[in-house]
């Protein structure tokens, strides 16, 4: 921790430099004497004042990107020119979308963007066929893409704390190598048939949802080991599933 408001030019001159942290600072802004570091793998800039960032990020190649816990509203277009990228964090912070470029970062295999202000996904984000671990909760996401098939890598996926409203979204359901689905803390009123596709999933932790249905179909998740439904509207379960043992080792109440 350093009270840094702006980078020295000079630093454009590290030009074997690989890693800069440059975490809890006061940066408001990002100069372009970072972008000349063609040689940077990973950039960290997590807890400053950045509002903003610039628009041409094309001369790095970039590993890693730590933009958590700053005041960026938007996440630069041209980070799809870094191929190499594999690790995305943007959370806390007022991001309202992103960018439909993104979907181009064909490394990214870690995405974070909980704690901003996203009212819906654009559907591009659906085609990051190597991220296992995508985190979007504390948002105000109201609807999930139609497909998420294209995610072919995605074994765990965080939506809770949204607003996602009525049957849980076929989109969700697409995601077959899932294993860890967490959406507690939304308004999902029912768990439907389509649930049956998630055929790896080991963890649902749906509590402190509107929950009143459940699907027949849950019966074929055959390696589900944790299944948690406490703090919802359901008067029973379906009689396919056991009521007691390892899958409700966290449910503690129906209603």
């Amino acid at each position: 921790s350093n009270s840094l408001t702006a980078l020295p030019p000079d630093i454009a001159k590290l030009e074997f430099l690989e890693t800069l942290l440059l975490a809890k600072n006061r940066l408001a802004r990002l100069g372009e004497e970072v972008l000349g570091l063609i040689n940077l793998r990973v950039l960290s800039l997590q807890h400053n004042l950045l509002q903003d960032l610039p628009p041409d990020w094309t001369t790095l190649s970039l590993f890693e990107l730590n933009l958590a816990d700053n005041r960026l509203k938007a996440v630069p277009d041209s980070l799809h020119s870094m191929t190499s990228l594999r690790i995305l964090n943007v959370e806390n912070n007022r991001v309202q979308h992103l960018p439909a470029s993104l979907s181009r970062c064909a490394s990214l295999s870690s995405f974070s963007a909980s704690n901003n202000i996203m009212a819906e996904l654009d559907m591009t984000i659906c085609r990051l066929e190597h991220v296992t671990a995508l985190d979007l909760r504390y948002n105000q996401i109201r609807k999930m893409p139609q497909s998420m098939a294209g995610m072919k890598a995605l074994i765990s996926m965080d939506i809770s704390y949204n607003q996602l409203e009525d049957t849980l979204q076929q989109g969700v359901c697409s995601v077959r190598p899932l294993r860890t689905l967490t959406m507690h803390h939304n308004f999902v009123t029912s768990l439907p048939p389509c649930i049956e596709g998630l055929e790896m999933l080991e963890t649902l932790d749906a509590h402190d949802n509107r929950l009143c249905a459940i699907a027949v179909e849950i019966r074929y998740l055959s390696r589900l080991q944790v299944l948690n439904l406490s703090g919802n509207n359901l008067e029973q379960l379906p009689p396919v599933i056991p009521q007691s043992g390892a899958v409700f080792g966290v449910m503690d109440k129906l209603r």
